[in-house]
C-alpha cells in the first residue's frame, strides 16, 4: 500500500514542484531530497521508534505522538503548494512580458 501510494501521489506531487525551478536546481534539490531527507528520515524514524519502545512507550502512545508529526507535514506541503503557485503566476507572468 505504501509503494503505491509513493507511486501514485507522493511521486507526482513532489515531480510538480520541479516544474518551477531550472534544471540545475532540480538536480541539487532532487539529491538532497532522496539522499539525505528521505534515507535520512527513515534512519532517525527507525532509531526513534526503538528508543521510545526502549523506554517502554507503547504502540499506541508511540501512534499518537505521531500526529504532531502529521501535521506539520501538512503545514509543509500546503507552503510548499503556495509558493510553488507563486513561482509559477512569477514565470508566467515573465513569459508574457518577453
Amino acid at each position: 500500500m505504501q509503494r503505491a501510494a509513493n507511486f501514485a501521489i507522493s511521486n507526482p506531487a513532489r515531480e510538480v514542484l520541479f516544474t518551477v525551478v531550472d534544471r540545475e536546481e532540480k538536480y541539487k534539490a532532487k539529491y538532497v531530497i532522496d539522499n539525505v531527507v528521505f534515507r535520512g528520515s527513515d534512519a532517525v524514524s527507525g532509531w526513534l521508534f526503538h528508543a521510545l519502545r526502549g523506554i517502554g512507550m507503547e504502540l499506541q502512545a508511540i501512534a499518537l505522538a505521531t500526529v504532531p508529526v502529521a501535521v506539520g507535514w501538512l503545514v509543509l506541503a500546503l507552503a510548499l503548494g503556495r509558493t510553488h503557485e507563486k513561482r509559477t503566476r512569477t514565470q508566467s507572468t515573465h513569459h508574457r512580458e518577453s
